[in-house]
């Protein structure tokens, strides 16, 4: 006669609890891991950070659920830059520069109002309200 492991319902039940249990485990760290990450991020600086950096964190903010697609339209008119002699687009990734984004964010307030563009004021009103947020909870 001759047992396989198919036949054997106490293996084949064994074997499933098993695998169950191994992926309970692997999800659990997982969960946990991402939460250690979450609580050791360091505070964002928008006073003094990269495009790349500023892209990050609203990235991680609408990944998250913290922050909507229109929230972070304001953001991505930060964030884009192009070379001003040839019009090319500078890539985020390798442009070390630093900016404050709050000042940037307030001057383009203060742009939106003179044109009396009030959508585009309330839009950065409300960015510059989210970043000093998130800098006096850091």
């Amino acid at each position: 006669m001759k047992i396989n492991e198919n036949s054997n319902i106490a293996f084949t039940q064994k074997t499933k609890i098993d695998s169950q249990n191994q992926t309970g485990a692997i999800s659990f760290a997982n969960i946990m891991s991402k939460e250690m990450e979450k609580s050791q991020q360091p505070t964002a600086d928008f006073t003094n950070m990269t495009r790349k950096d500023l892209f990050d964190w609203m990235n991680s903010q609408i990944h998250s659920g913290k922050m909507t697609l229109d929230e972070g339209i304001p953001y991505l008119g930060m964030i884009m830059s192009n070379d001003a002699l040839t019009g090319a687009p500078i890539d985020m990734a390798t442009d070390t520069t630093r900016f404050n984004f709050v000042a940037k964010a307030q001057a383009g307030w203060e742009g939106a109002n003179a044109r009396n563009d009030m959508r585009s004021a309330q839009q950065l009103q409300s960015a510059i309200e989210t970043m000093l947020s998130a800098r006096a909870k850091g």
